[in-house]
């Protein structure tokens, strides 16, 4: 096989955020991302007698919970 090998890239994101005022001492921030990658053509394998353009996929969440306090 010779020449370019077709690629793509297609990547999703989200990212979300939550910022909440319990009192006047306390703050709770949530957040939340995900992501979604599907590659093609990313990596090459070879066998004896060509060359497959290889396809990677992808797909994160990830989740935070913060509580902030004031203790005076």
């Amino acid at each position: 096989m010779t020449g370019p090998l077709p690629q793509t890239q297609d990547e999703t994101t989200i990212f979300g955020r939550i910022d909440w005022q319990l009192s006047n001492d306390h703050r709770l921030t949530l957040r939340h991302n995900y992501t979604n990658l599907d590659q093609a053509g990313d990596r090459l394998s070879s066998n004896e007698t060509h060359l497959n353009a290889g396809v990677f996929n992808n797909t994160g969440n990830s989740t935070v919970a913060s509580l902030t306090s004031v203790f005076s």
